[in-house]
């Protein structure tokens, strides 16, 4: 399972959206098994169940931007690189 959040879940989004920078400084390392990619979800009422997540996004009336209504969660031992 760890080998597929690495491959299928956590690098594709930096793979696909991420500047030549961050391509650089994250995928080459953790296609070389150097960085190990995590990801973190949860959501207060939920936790760590995925299933149980309900927060969506709300489409802007205006022609902006969509907005994500968001609540305070910490995840412990998370790290920002």
């Amino acid at each position: 399972m760890a080998v597929a959040v690495q491959t299928d879940m956590a690098v594709p989004p930096v793979a696909k959206f991420g500047t030549d920078e961050q391509k650089q400084r994250y995928l080459t390392p953790a296609i070389k098994g150097e960085k190990i990619f995590c990801l973190g979800i949860t959501e207060p009422d939920a936790g760590s169940d995925v299933a149980g997540i309900k927060t969506t996004a709300r489409k802007s009336t205006t022609g902006g931007s969509s907005t994500v209504p968001r609540s305070s969660s910490r995840t412990a031992g998370a790290q920002t690189l």
